[in-house]
């Protein structure tokens, strides 16, 4: 209520945890290298959510393949044991 500096604090002064604990924070906010940065973190996340969406879609026709083929084989391995 004074006015009197209480505290000073300057970037990469500090306990070691302090140190990194700012970094991780500001990466992850992406505000270190400006718009750049920013518009980069945004074209990875597009392209991470666009991965993960091709992966199931590839993943279900994978799956309806395989299903297609055991519906196939089923009527021959049966028709085999008569």
């Amino acid at each position: 209520m004074t006015g009197n500096v209480l505290r000073e604090d300057y970037p990469g002064h500090g306990l070691p945890g302090g140190i990194i604990s700012k970094w991780l924070r500001v990466l992850h906010t992406g505000a270190v290298f400006g718009l750049a940065c920013r518009v980069l973190i945004v074209m990875i996340g597009i392209v991470v959510a666009i991965l993960s969406i091709t992966g199931v879609v590839l993943w279900w026709k994978k799956r309806q393949g395989r299903r297609f083929v055991q519906s196939r084989r089923k009527p021959l391995d049966q028709d085999a044991t008569i």
